[in-house]
């Protein structure tokens, strides 16, 4: 499975300008590549102006992908009824299906809870014969959130994680890996947000036993590859050393 990690950096609070980045980098990545996965409120930049949500642009992104037989994860603002989400939505042209999750724990920090609807449940799904999952951001520092995900073997995390708690970001991707015994892929927006905050620019991915596979800070990186054979120890791994049965 080849994963194109894009450490995007959205024009604060401007979505069709960055719909059309997006479908840009889409065009760009390699034939072989099998998924795209763009940050946490990839259309806005993390932001509080919730009237920003306009559903045809993730429909144009989608349909870019479905095009380019390519997989595509994204943030993005979603309004339900009257109710508005941080949510992100998981694009399978070969499956031709959509599966969307929406963030549970709202960054109260940012008094985010003030502005967005939290989600209720989590979101697992087969993908080129694997199970995975998706969360978002402030959710990393809840293991529970993980562990309630049964058997999934790649979790993604997509985020809006500023530079001063990079060592954080980097400790707590380790320990959901190490507790879940899975591979997990955490993939930070690059630039400057619209209160001035500075973002991490860092893609790190983890493998079942905590070990370090991937690790870029660069603008458009190269994909994060995980083989058959690596699936296959991770399952050894968890028969040898069944700890979520426990």
């Amino acid at each position: 499975m080849k994963i194109a990690l894009i450490e995007f950096n959205p024009e604060n609070n401007e979505p069709q300008i960055n719909t059309q980045k997006m479908i840009e980098i889409i065009n760009q990545a390699e034939e072989d590549t099998d998924l795209v996965v763009f940050p946490e409120m990839a259309f806005t930049g993390f932001t509080m102006n919730k009237e920003l949500h306009n559903l045809q642009d993730v429909e144009t992104v989608i349909e870019r992908a479905r095009c380019k037989n390519t997989a595509v994860l994204f943030g993005w603002i979603e309004k339900d009824e009257n109710n508005f989400y941080n949510s992100s939505t998981f694009f399978d042209p070969e499956a031709n299906k959509s599966y969307n999750y929406r963030k549970r724990k709202l960054f109260t920090y940012r008094e985010e809870d003030k502005y967005y609807t939290p989600g209720n449940s989590s979101v697992q799904y087969e993908f080129k014969s694997h199970s995975m999952s998706h969360l978002i951001c402030y959710d990393l520092r809840f293991p529970e959130l993980f562990r309630e995900i049964k058997g999934t073997e790649i979790f993604i995390v997509i985020a809006c994680w500023p530079r001063s708690r990079e060592d954080h970001w980097k400790a707590l991707l380790k320990a959901r890996a190490i507790e879940n015994q899975a591979f997990i892929v955490g993939l930070d927006r690059s630039g400057v947000g619209e209160i001035g905050e500075e973002y991490g620019n860092i893609s790190v991915a983890f493998d079942y036993f905590g070990k370090e596979i991937y690790l870029e800070n660069s603008i458009f990186t190269k994909n994060l590859e995980i083989t058959e054979k690596d699936f296959q120890c991770m399952k050894k791994w968890r028969r040898k050393f069944p700890v979520l049965n426990d």
